[in-house]
């Protein structure tokens, strides 16, 4: 990949692109969707070197057997483990279109909920009434690619031109990430800013490709970064075209606009699902009409088993474990407690506290024009903890943590409306 000089970074210099599960494809060509309104992206590499010590030798133990061509003298701590990429970063949610993108389930369903009516999601069950004991599910990994123009110029991925007016010449800096299993995904929600999601992910490959347009403004050929379990990369050719970016650069629909929360533009509701339950000691004793909502985290840990096999120096596949477990965290301002008799902490081994929760996050363009953005849902969280706070001069404030699980129909949704 040829030296690039980038002195700082602005918008216009870098873009984050997604393909659709399975990563590594058969098909000769493979399309891509733009990742929007990205904040930051970080990556790295471990290759995992061995560093073993041996009895009568002051150097640690080395692969010694000289590769073809080069210098015999030359010798590498052995390398027994897959390198092990990372991923992760953060956009300002809009309307769940990124998650869509990104192949989770906003459609209605929960996140790993089986759909084969569009593109591969995250998971998808083996089918068993075609392929019977032979059925394997389809892999949830994906490819992200980080697009990037070289050098300091005032030019741009969009092709606006440069200071002299003369479009941008190609020449830009293709990332790949190949074998994308997400690993973590977190949104997070606070009165007075933007709603902002991160994501994790773990990878099996990393490629440096420099690309061009040609005349008809499409990408000359790049294979997708994506390796299978022996190493090989895909020759599958990643479609990109400079039109695409230009229309992603230049997205004026304000429908889709970044959702920035005033007060009001997020409500939640909490169900009790064990009224008559004569324990849980907690946030069902307070008034939940009173309660007011300052902000949200919500985080979703995916755990994944690595699939190894004799002969291969690559993993094969990264499964989902079901079920998985998520958190959210609220911080809430007390107003009024409930009426409520007998209150004691010793209540809380009694039994759980269940409850269903709905968050609804509204966007607006004005002060009078809400409208409903989207609608999260967690069933079944159960508290874990709970913390109060006060002081003269402040709000008395409280601090909840509730658990909940997610599995193929069961868990967190995310909904967007159109």
């Amino acid at each position: 990949m040829p030296v690039g000089k980038r002195l700082h970074l602005s918008y216009e210099r870098m873009v984050l692109l997604a393909d659709s599960a399975p990563a590594f494809k058969t098909q000769p060509s493979v399309a891509v969707r733009t990742i929007s309104r990205i904040q930051d992206v970080s990556y790295s590499f471990d290759y995992g070197a061995m560093q073993l010590k041996e009895i009568g030798s002051s150097e640690f133990i080395k692969d010694r057997t000289p590769a073809l061509n080069s210098d015999p003298m030359k010798s590498r701590i052995p390398i027994v483990v897959q390198p092990t990429v990372t991923l992760e970063f953060s956009y300002l949610f809009f309307d769940a279109k990124n998650e869509e993108n990104l192949g989770m389930n906003v459609g209605g369903g929960y996140l790993f909920e089986y759909d084969n009516s569009s593109y591969s999601k995250l998971y998808n069950k083996p089918d068993w009434s075609n392929q019977g004991s032979t059925a394997e599910a389809k892999k949830g990994d994906i490819n992200l690619y980080l697009l990037a123009e070289q050098t300091s110029a005032r030019a741009d991925l969009f092709g606006r031109g440069d200071k002299s007016g003369e479009e941008f010449k190609n020449n830009l800096d293709l990332v790949g990430l190949g074998n994308c299993y997400l690993s973590n995904y977190s949104i997070s929600a606070k009165v007075g800013s933007f709603v902002s999601c991160s994501v994790a992910y773990d990878c099996s490959n990393i490629c440096l490709d420099t690309i061009n347009f040609d005349a008809a403004g499409l990408i000359n050929t790049v294979k997708a970064p994506a390796v299978d379990n022996t190493g090989t990369r895909s020759q599958s050719d990643v479609i990109i075209t400079r039109q695409q970016l230009e229309d992603a650069a230049l997205e004026t629909d304000t429908s889709d606009s970044s959702l920035a929360l005033r007060p009001g533009d997020m409500e939640i509701t909490w169900t009790n699902n064990k009224n008559n339950s004569s324990g849980g000691f907690s946030m069902v004793d307070i008034d939940p009409e009173s309660m007011s909502i300052q902000s949200l985290d919500i985080s979703l840990e995916i755990g994944r088993q690595e699939i190894n096999a004799f002969g291969s120096n690559y993993i094969k596949d990264r499964k989902i474990q079901f079920p998985m477990s998520g958190s959210m965290s609220s911080e809430i301002i007390l107003r009024n407690f409930s009426e409520k008799d007998e209150l004691q902490i010793a209540n809380i081994f009694k039994d759980d506290v269940s409850m269903d929760i709905e968050i609804k996050l509204y966007s607006r363009t004005g002060l009078d024009d809400r409208k409903k953005y989207a609608t999260i849902k967690i069933p079944d969280a159960k508290l874990s903890s709970e913390s109060h706070s006060m002081s003269v001069g402040g709000f008395a404030q409280i601090s909840a943590q509730f658990l909940f699980e997610v599995g193929l129909k069961t868990g967190m949704q995310i909904i967007k409306h159109t």
